[in-house]
């Protein structure tokens, strides 16, 4: 893999670098780098409050394949052709493409999940009838 060089100064509009200047960036350095944005992130989003634990878990898992991942998935979720798809990971299988494909599942368990419910909470705790029930209980 090539390595590049950072700028000894950021050009203005262009994302400054995250790593010292002149220091070559190459797969290890990448992830370092990447690390460095998820933990940095994630001590932010502590520090704004307890309803962002679930994000902060999320950030504390991140890696360059959940990143990878993630992509992918948006890009099939978003109506991609599933081909495309691969290409950009450079996949040689739609079969291994077709594992990003979520939305259809999550649409599935949304309906699923609306559609399907126990109303507990509509029930009465003793049915009318079960003191009729009990004498073959003893």
């Amino acid at each position: 893999m090539a390595c590049f060089r950072c700028p000894t100064k950021p050009t203005p509009r262009r994302w400054s670098c995250l790593l010292k200047a002149n220091a070559a960036v190459c797969r290890a350095r990448s992830s370092m780098a990447r690390k460095n944005i998820f933990s940095r992130t994630a001590s932010w989003l502590r520090a704004r409050g307890a309803e962002f634990a679930k994000r902060v878990d999320e950030l504390d898992r991140a890696s360059a394949h959940w990143l990878r991942h993630t992509a992918g998935s948006h890009q099939a979720d978003g109506g991609l052709d599933l081909r495309t798809v691969g290409d950009n990971l450079g996949h040689v299988s739609l079969t291994t493409t077709s594992r990003y494909l979520h939305q259809q599942e999550d649409t599935r368990h949304r309906e699923t999940v609306a559609g399907h419910k126990m109303h507990w909470h509509d029930a009465p705790l003793i049915p009318p009838n079960r003191q009729s029930e009990d004498r073959f209980i003893s």
